[in-house]
């Protein structure tokens, strides 16, 4: 099959109305339907609405990971994990409720995070690669929120729109990595009357592993879609389904050895 072409004024045009959506709250025409956009076009409009993210939005973060287990990758039509940026704009201060009214159509969800000591570049990392790099680790949670709704964003949108990240929230307290296998802490979250439990081996057997894969990302583009550097924040993916919150709703999310998060939204 041939592929699509879109020119630099319609990618754009898609990119700068997500990064609005982003900043407002509001909701647009999935890319899907209006340009018919393909994967390619949704990786480009990606890149581009992070660039505007950036220049307008604090200053980068690190990268979220998403779509990390196969059963997913099946249900939405992804062949593999896919990325998306963070900026220090949508990182969330503890024990402040969280203010739902510039989040489209937000759910949460409980997450590793890692925030690293030194650079990771690839290609051939490892999990260890990933451990010897990590400063520390930390329990999070992540606001997923879509722009286009998440009953409606097809796979293509979900990639431009950032993989549909909305806020993160990291955990009160920093752990060493080397001291905890991450291949099974329990891992649960309560949002209203809705539960999940799972474990941190549900993210690609290890979540280092995840991160391990967005180095390799990376190291295919040649360092054009971004690169792992000292400081960063990586989220590496959900260890349970996502719920979602609203006004009133109350989140408890347990990690074992690495703590408790509560949180209240408004």
């Amino acid at each position: 099959m041939q592929k699509k072409r879109f020119s630099e004024l319609v990618l754009d045009e898609i990119a700068l109305r997500i990064h609005d959506a982003v900043k407002s709250g509001e909701r647009i025409e999935a890319p899907s339907k209006s340009h018919a956009i393909d994967y390619g076009a949704a990786v480009e409009i990606r890149r581009r609405m992070a660039n505007l993210l950036g220049r307008y939005s604090g200053m980068p973060l690190g990268y979220k990971l998403a779509f990390t287990s196969p059963a997913t990758q099946r249900l939405l039509g992804f062949d593999g994990p896919e990325f998306g940026h963070l900026f220090t704009e949508f990182e969330l201060e503890y024990g402040v409720p969280v203010d739902t009214s510039r989040l489209c159509d937000p759910h949460a969800e409980p997450e590793i995070a890692f925030i690293m000591g030194s650079s990771l570049v690839g290609p051939d990392v490892t999990v260890e690669d990933v451990i010897e790099a990590t400063e520390c680790i930390t329990s999070a949670i992540e606001i997923v929120d879509s722009r286009i709704g998440m009953d409606i964003a097809t796979n293509v949108d979900m990639v431009a729109d950032n993989v549909q990240f909305g806020r993160i929230l990291l955990g009160p307290d920093r752990f060493d990595l080397r001291e905890h296998d991450l291949t099974s802490i329990p891992v649960s979250i309560t949002v209203d009357d809705q539960h999940a439990e799972s474990n941190t081996g549900h993210v690609m057997g290890h979540p280092a592993a995840a991160v391990a894969w967005l180095a390799e990302r990376f190291a295919m583009s040649n360092g054009r879609d971004g690169a792992i550097e000292k400081g960063d924040v990586i989220l590496s993916g959900s260890c349970t389904q996502y719920f979602p919150v609203k006004p009133g709703s109350k989140l408890t999310a347990e990690f074992g050895p690495l703590g408790r998060i509560d949180m209240d939204f408004v």
